[in-house]
Order: C-alpha cells, then sequence, then structure tokens
C-alpha cells in the first residue's frame, strides 16, 4: 500500500517541456526507497478457504479488498488487515455459481462486486458480505468492465474462450447498466487485443474510470458519460502513428513502429499518479518508470 503523501520529492519537468536521458550501457536497478518514503504491507490470511493461486486483479473496496484470482476461478474479500472476509459463490453449472471468473468490478452505487462469468455469459453481483444479489445475462461479450454512477465502461478484447460469435472484438464499448452501447470506438490491432485481454487497463477510483488507448498512447478518464483524454504520450514531440495508420492498424505496421522507438509496455494509475514503464526492443526491453503528477501535470 502506497500513499500520497508517501512519494518523495523528485526531479520534475513541466508538461510542456521535453526530457532527454542518456541511457546507460548497462542498466541498473533502483530501490524502492529511494521513490518512496514509506509504504506498508497487508499480509493476506493463509488458509484453506482462501489460497490463492495468483492474483490478477485487485480492487480497494470500502472496508475490504477485493482479490481476483482468474486461474482458479476464485474471487476474495479480505478485510483491510488481511483477515479473510469470505469467497464469492463457488464455480460449477448451477444458477448461482460460475463457469469462469474472468473479471471483476466494483458498483459503488448499489455497494456491489460484480463478477464477470465469461464462459457462462453473465454477471454475477454480490454484496461485500459475499451474499449473490442478481445474476444478469451478458448481450454482449468483452473481457474488461468498470462501473460509473451512469453507465457500465465495457472493453472488448479477444478470449482464450474463443467464442465463435464475439461480434466485434476491436471496439471499446461504453454502455449503460442495461448494456446499451454508448460509445463505440478505438480500433486496435490483434496483438493489442490480446494485451488488453491479459492487463488490468481499467482503473476504477469512485466515479471515475480511466483507461489507455495503446494505438494513439492516450490515457482516457470518463466520469458518467463523459470521456475526455487525460494524458496524451508522444515519443520526440510525434504520435506513435499517424492517423491513416491507426485507422486500419496492423500488427506489421505496430510490430516494425515499436521495434525502434520507446513504447509504453504498462501503465498504472492512482487518484495523483500515473505510473508508465517504458520500454525499447533493440535494448532487450524495459529501461525505465516515468512517474507522472496528475494534479500538477509534471514527470
Amino acid at each position: 500500500v502506497i500513499t500520497a503523501d508517501s512519494v518523495k520529492p523528485f526531479e520534475t519537468v513541466e508538461n510542456e517541456a521535453c526530457l532527454h536521458v542518456d541511457l546507460p550501457q548497462e542498466m541498473t536497478e533502483t530501490c524502492l526507497d529511494t521513490v518512496f518514503s514509506s509504504y506498508t504491507f497487508v499480509p493476506l490470511e493463509t488458509k484453506e478457504e482462501c489460497l490463492i493461486g495468483q492474483i490478477t486483479k485487485i480492487i480497494k473496496c470500502p472496508s475490504c479488498y477485493c482479490i481476483l484470482d482468474r486461474d482458479n476461478a476464485n474471487v476474495f474479500l479480505f478485510e483491510e488487515d488481511g483477515r479473510f472476509r469470505c469467497k464469492l459463490g463457488n464455480k460449477g453449472h448451477a444458477g448461482n455459481e460460475h463457469l469462469d471468473a474472468w473479471n471483476i468490478a466494483y458498483d459503488s452505487e448499489n455497494r456491489y462486486m460484480v463478477m464477470l462469468d465469461l464462459t457462462g455469459r453473465r454477471l454475477l453481483s454480490y454484496d461485500l458480505e459475499g451474499k449473490l444479489q442478481k445474476v444478469t445475462p451478458l448481450y454482449f461479450l468483452y473481457t474488461d468492465m468498470a462501473y460509473t454512477s451512469a453507465g457500465v465502461l465495457c472493453l472488448t478484447g479477444t478470449s482464450s474462450n474463443s467464442f465463435s460469435d464475439i461480434v466485434d472484438l476491436s471496439q471499446l464499448v461504453l454502455a449503460d447498466r442495461n448494456q446499451k452501447p454508448l460509445r463505440i470506438g478505438f480500433p486496435v490491432s490483434e496483438e493489442r487485443r490480446h494485451l488488453f485481454s491479459w492487463e488490468s487497463v481499467l482503473q476504477q477510483f469512485e466515479d471515475e474510470v480511466c483507461f489507455r488507448d495503446l494505438v494513439s498512447d492516450t490515457i482516457w478518464t470518463v466520469s458518467g458519460v463523459e470521456l475526455v483524454p487525460l494524458l496524451i504520450t508522444s515519443i520526440n514531440g510525434r504520435e506513435s502513428f499517424t492517423q491513416e495508420e491507426k485507422a486500419s492498424i496492423t500488427d506489421a505496421v505496430f510490430k516494425e513502429r515499436n521495434a525502434g522507438i520507446p513504447y509504453v509496455i504498462s501503465c498504472f494509475l492512482t487518484r495523483n499518479y500515473i505510473v508508465m514503464s517504458i520500454a525499447v526492443h533493440h535494448l532487450g526491453g524495459r529501461v525505465m518508470t516515468l512517474l507522472v503528477d496528475r494534479s500538477k501535470g509534471q514527470c
């Protein structure tokens, strides 16, 4: 757990300036204590009924943490001190069970934790005590989701389930609570869709949802149904792809362009900061991490 006041003062560059970094021949590790003044650990209780294989996603809810273990189709709730509270549902074919637990999102309006059962093609809503409250069928398939007070932000993506009747895998969809699409856009390549389905690309903070459009390297924020750009990244003053390339992006174009220029391989957002990992292919991958202060527009 890292809080806003635990970040150490660091060298900043105004948002209109350009930061030039000379990359050393050998990259050295940087310890966390050079960036943060403090951080705390929450040891999760370990017992037979709450064993976690791999943490896929963590959502901080009021008074608890929600942990998704996608590999084992489990969703657990833990108290803020790490004590086990409950498990959401069970895997099975019954009406109150799920076939997989592909993703989770917190519905703050109803105080529900919502589980995406992609194979079962439905959403299961639980209260924060683990009681099933509602089961909603899926009208179209997607692999990531987040709730605002006015609607649901759904991110489609290629899934390992390989359904043959997925209508449109190349679009980001903003839909209302009845899953009626409100906005469709942001085409991506097949390779980028695969990364969309495996990364936790939607970040939810109360009534704000942030996501990243990988092709245009833009971070967007959604509040209600309003969608505005939060941060646009560029390489040496220009975007990674032209408008023509964005409209008909292919894997070949994406790989060729990324082979020679720095690009963002992962992005995480909090209320106060944006953290981006930068990589260069010919230098062996990740080379640096950028920490952007959202309130001041500084890097």
